[in-house]
């Protein structure tokens, strides 16, 4: 019985801080949306980021991946976010919190 306890607890906690990444990763969104909307000129930049996931072509490497990005400083500051806080191991994380952000 103690143990069941200590098991519910432990989803507890661990769902409530899968929401709350959640929650920041919607808000480093947002922000980076703000921006692009927030920028006057023609033409307009792309901002964009891209990240991947098993980018090196050097066998003896395990876990690699990283980001490209346009040059801006927005699109910058979101890739060194998502490096910091990305699950490198459960690849499929990001797009579904990035897609849980946009409603789906």
């Amino acid at each position: 019985m103690m143990w069941a306890r200590f098991l519910i607890a432990i989803g507890l906690v661990t769902g409530a801080s899968a929401a709350n990444a959640a929650d920041v990763i919607c808000d480093k969104l947002d922000d980076y949306a703000k921006a692009q909307w927030a920028q006057k000129g023609d033409p307009i930049q792309r901002y964009w980021v891209e990240f991947h996931w098993g980018i090196d072509t050097d066998p003896d490497t395990f876990w690699s991946w990283g980001y490209g990005h346009s040059n801006d400083v927005a699109s910058a500051n979101l890739c060194k976010w998502l490096m910091d806080n990305t699950n490198q191991e459960f690849r499929s994380e990001l797009p579904i919190r990035v897609q849980r952000c946009m409603g789906y």
